[in-house]
């Protein structure tokens, strides 16, 4: 298992946190097939190194001390001042920006606590750090000198100068002279350390001593020492000119390290009672101890120049190493967190990796034949392209199948192969299959399905085909259900082939586009398709949801899906590999989220760019992913899974209001009238800082969190006054988010106009305003009002003048019309008046005859009764046919009125020979209405009817008729005359539009305005014989209803 250490520094103070590493990687490449290859043991390989220098913003390139504090900022001791590294970029902390430094020349440090470090100059201050704050504890004493080393115990610091001396002082009192320096001795740089049970020990280079027991005897060094360092176990490891020397239960003796230690040992850190980082002059090695009191030596590949001093070890709580050199800069060494087996192992790109059943892998390396990776990452060659032909497969491209019984199967063309573990060896077996290239895929049952680019896909056993079908060509890539059903994926389509029906999701179901290279069915019956850029794509219900970079992927070209069996998926693209919770992407289709954020392995984390494969990767025994690339095939331990589990710390670092700092304090105060506010903010990331992530919210204003990516900044407009809270957090490279963010309070302070004194003004201005306003509007209103009913009494007046000239107009047609009517009216009054005379005389002879009337004279009385009564019918009628004024509406049955108006122009009808026929209901329901302007109306009609008919020689006929219709009462005049012409039909009721020579046009259209005052309707229309017919129609009345 991998060796985990805590955080510690070369001055030997225990740390606090783990280092993490992954087993060594070295391998030689043999010639011959089959061979092994692993570690050899001599140099650590599979690491990364990076350096920084003053190019990059160190203030120099000498580095006395390191100290990783907790929160994962690092700090350097350099002569040019405190420097702050985050991964990122370096903050100097110098005399010229901070007045509680009193000198440049820091030379040594210790931890106080998560954000917080002491530290002494080279002339003997004792500083305090914390939060990027410095002051000044302790002044130099006066015969201090220069001081080289510091280390705490107990409360008590201990400063060695470069004379050896050991001064001691409790941060409250000053310096005061603890040790003198044995005779001859010196101090130096890593000449202190501090045990875990609280005891300090200085060396002088020939001999040592414990200081905070100081009436301990010196202890002679068989060699002259350099560098002094305190294990976990008590024991103090001492560096020498030519080795390394351990100080064990009061004796020192030497350490046996292979290969040998030739260069004098400058700095010393252990780890654990089994591992030490040494430095000594250009090279920088680890020594693991064997069990048998021998340690091995593995140098870091540094490349530096010979005897160049290294000067300070640490290492940091993310397992990183770092090393500061006299002059050469600082230097970051790690270990991957994946493990790759390429060049060194002789495997080049990967085309096909499946799982053996034990713990390995089997791999194909494109044109390079097939390798075996075991469970204690033994590599074995054991087949190589270009021999025995006739038997093994050659060519590029080969697919592998993983049988459940932990049979692996190969593919080369039209030749299937089983794979034997011990010994590693191929068979061929006799199953036909196409001279092509495509996936197998093993079943439960020992068959396995056989998919080939041209479109064929047969279910075959070892020697025989059992099932066979053809699909649309390229068929890319097959997969196996857990219900055993067979994915198949083509371009920008995916077959799904369950019993002998076969289904396609291709356009039409919102397949992304490119060839389909990978599929992966969830257990909760979810399709995920990677493409090859396209995207991934999620088939849910018939429908494919598609996700690409816009939604957070790190790349569109996807190569191999795998499950973790964790609630993870890891994808192969051509920007590494991708993990995502597969309860994200399910989130993301159901509409609950909008992004991902996965975490990335890439080239930085030692994953080259994804290779297609049949398959692309795969999950061994013990749960980790194996992946092909283009540089061999990369395996990572799902098991331990975020490999940093370390939260960010962050910090924010300043606060801009249009580029004018603020001063940071529990409540930032933004200036009035500012357009843009800026926010610096950062977090510690030593390893990976190109993978973290940062988001932000601001309280009342942000609803959800702004996602910025790697930006170290925010933006925003301030609003109106107010208070707000800045929320920051980050996530390192692994995913993992501060679950507490960062804070800090904005107060936005408002300007003059936005005060509350100006805006009760403000109010009471506008309120002033508004009520002056208001009683402007009301007196614009009431002159506007005034107008309005000045104007409608107007209209009034002339609507009361209107509606006299009317019934005037109405009054005079009919004075007209009677007119016309006078000797009609005469022959009506003629009549009985000549009866009534006639019999008169006759009973005046009758009476002159004799003195006794005769019977006949009663009669003769009645008829004059009866012709009298006659002609008081027609005289009333013709007077209240001429009566003025506007008689009140009263119920008025049609029939009847008909029936009283046809004497009126009886004469007029028998002189113009008109016939009257009469279809009178006698169930009319009652209209209501002014019976003499209703009469007019029949009159006018009867009267035009007449006329029309006046030159006519053929018959002529009158039909008037009513009937009920609906909720009204109908009066139809129908005459046989010869109609009007359709231009004068749609003018017919118009004033002054006329057919009669001598008419003035009027007649008609009084009707119409009589019978719209009724709320009735006149039309005219052609009768069925030819001539005219006019209905008038009318409501009837409601109490009739």
């Amino acid at each position: 298992m991998p060796s985990r250490f805590p955080t510690s520094s070369s001055r030997g103070v225990p740390g606090r946190r783990p280092f993490r590493y992954a087993s060594l990687l070295c391998a030689a490449l043999l010639a011959a097939a089959p061979a092994a290859a692993r570690a050899d043991g001599h140099a650590l390989r599979d690491v990364r190194v990076a350096r920084w220098t003053t190019t990059e913003g160190l203030p120099q390139n000498t580095i006395n001390d390191i100290v990783a504090l907790p929160g994962g900022e690092l700090w350097l001791a350099t002569f040019g001042g405190l420097v702050r590294f985050d991964g990122v970029g370096f903050q100097v902390i110098d005399i010229a920006r901070e007045p509680g430094l009193a000198s440049n020349r820091i030379t040594a440090m210790v931890p106080a606590g998560p954000e917080a470090l002491w530290f002494t100059t080279q002339e003997g201050h004792l500083g305090h750090l914390e939060r990027g704050h410095v002051r000044t504890v302790l002044q130099p004493a006066p015969a201090m000198g220069t001081v080289v080393g510091l280390v705490r115990a107990g409360g008590v610091f201990h400063a060695q100068g470069a004379n050896g001396d050991v001064w001691t002082s409790d941060a409250v009192g000053p310096w005061r002279l603890s040790m003198k320096a044995t005779a001859g001795g010196v101090g130096g740089l890593n000449y202190l350390a501090s045990t875990p049970t609280g005891a300090v020990w200085a060396s002088f280079e020939n001999t040592m001593r414990e200081v905070t027991s100081p009436l301990g005897a010196a202890i002679p060094l068989p060699m002259k020492g350099r560098a002094i360092a305190a294990g976990v176990d008590g024991d103090v490891w001492i560096g020498s000119y030519h080795g390394l020397l351990r100080l064990h239960g009061g004796r020192v003796t030497p350490v046996q390290v292979q290969p040998a230690l030739t260069a004098g040992v400058s700095v010393a850190l252990p780890i654990n009672g089994t591992t030490i980082w040494v430095g000594s002059d250009g090279a920088v090695a680890q020594l693991t101890a064997q069990g048998n009191g021998r340690w091995v030596r593995e140098d870091l590949p540094l490349d530096l120049p010979p005897g160049l001093v290294i000067r300070a070890l640490a290492v940091d709580p993310e397992g990183s190493l770092w090393i500061g050199t006299n002059g050469r800069g600082l230097y970051r060494v790690d270990r991957h967190s994946t493990r790759r087996f390429g060049e060194h192992y002789g495997i080049a790109a990967v085309v096909a990796v499946a799982r053996d059943g034990t713990g390995g892998v089997w791999v194909s390396s494109s044109c390079n034949g097939i390798f075996h990776v075991d469970e204690t990452d033994i590599v074995t060659h054991v087949y190589r392209s270009g021999v025995e032909q006739d038997i093994d497969p050659g060519g590029c491209e080969h697919a592998f199948a993983s049988a459940p019984d932990g049979t692996v199967w190969l593919r080369w063309e039209g030749h299937l192969y089983r794979l034997a573990r011990n010994p590693k060896r191929l068979a061929r077996t006799s199953v036909e299959l196409p001279r092509d290239s495509g996936p197998v895929l093993a079943r439960g049952d020992g068959t396995l399905w056989v998919v080939s680019s041209g479109g064929d896909v047969r279910r075959v056993s070892a020697d025989r085909v059992l099932e066979r079908y053809t699909l649309p060509p390229p068929l890319v890539s097959a997969t196996l259900a857990p219900d055993d059903t067979l994915w198949i994926g083509g371009s920008a389509a995916i077959h799904q082939v369950r019993g002998a029906t076969v289904r396609t999701y291709g356009e039409a179901a919102g397949m992304p586009r490119g060839a389909v290279r990978d599929v992966l069915v969830a257990a909760t019956g979810e399709v995920w398709v990677a493409t090859y850029g396209g995207g991934l794509g999620v088939l849910r219900d018939g429908k494919v949801t598609r996700i690409t970079t816009a939604e957070g992927l790190p790349d569109n070209a996807i190569s191999r899906l795998l499950d973790d069996g964790r609630g993870r998926v890891w994808m192969a693209t051509n920007r590494g590999v991708a993990v995502l919770p597969r309860r994200d992407v399910e989130d993301l289709v159901a509409g609950r989220r909008r992004t991902l954020a996965p975490a990335v392995f890439g080239p930085e984390r030692g994953v080259p760019e994804a290779n297609f494969g049949l398959p692309a990767g795969d999950v061994d025994r013990r749960g980790r992913v194996w992946f092909g690339t283009l540089d061999g095939v990369v395996r990572i331990d799902a098991d331990r899974f975020p490999f940093n589990p370390i939260a960010p710390t962050i910090r924010i670092d300043s606060v801009l209001a249009d580029e004018r700092e603020l001063p940071l304090g529990p409540v930032v105060e933004i200036p009035p009238g500012t357009a843009r506010v800026r926010l610096n903010f950062s977090a510690a990331a030593l390893l990976y800082p190109e993978r973290m992530r940062y988001r932000f919210r601001i309280e009342g204003i942000d609803r959800d969190w702004v996602d910025v990516g790697p930006q170290r900044f925010a933006t925003f407009t301030p609003g109106g006054p107010g208070r707000h809270r800045f929320l920051l957090q980050a996530r390192n490279e692994d995913g993992v988010w501060n679950l507490a963010p960062a804070a800090l309070d904005l107060a936005i302070l408002p300007a003059w106009w936005q005060t509350r004194l100006a805006r009760l003004a403000g109010l009471l201005t506008v309120g002033l305003l508004a009520f002056g306003l208001y009683r402007q509007r009301v007196g614009v209103l009431e002159r506007r009002h005034a107008e309005r009913l000045a104007a409608l009494e107007r209209q009034r007046r002339a609507d009361e003048r209107a509606a006299a000239l009317r019934t005037q107009l109405e009054h005079v047609s009919r004075v007209a019309l009677a007119g016309e009517l006078a000797a009609s009216l005469a022959h009506e009054v003629k009549q009985p008046l000549t009866a009534i005379v006639a019999n008169a005389e006759a009973a005046q002879h009758i009476l002159d005859a004799g003195p006794t009337p005769p019977a006949d004279l009663g009669e003769i009385l009645q008829d004059i009764v009866s012709q009298g009564l006659r002609a008081s019918e027609v005289i009333t009628g013709l007077r209240e046919f001429l009566r003025s004024g506007t008689p009140d509406d009263r119920p008025i049955d049609m029939s009847a009125l008909v029936r009283e108006m046809l004497p009126l122009v009886r004469r007029e009808l028998e002189d113009h020979r008109v016939r009257v026929i009469l279809e009178l209901a006698d169930d009319l329901r009652r209209v209501s209405g002014r019976r003499v302007q209703l009469g007019q109306v029949l009159v006018n009609l009867l009267m035009n009817a007449c006329e029309a008919m006046a030159t006519q020689d053929g018959p002529r006929q009158v039909t008037i008729t009513t009937r009920n219709r609906e909720d009204r009462v109908e009066m139809a005049v129908s005459d046989t005359g010869p109609g009007v012409s359709p231009e004068v039909a749609e003018r017919l009721f118009e004033p002054f539009v006329t057919t009669k020579p001598a008419g003035m046009g009027m007649g008609l259209a009084i009707c119409r305005s009589i019978a719209e005052a009724h709320r009735g309707r006149l039309t005219a229309e052609a009768a069925a014989d030819g001539g005219l017919r006019v209905t008038l129609s009318l409501p009837i009345r409601p109490a009739d209803a």
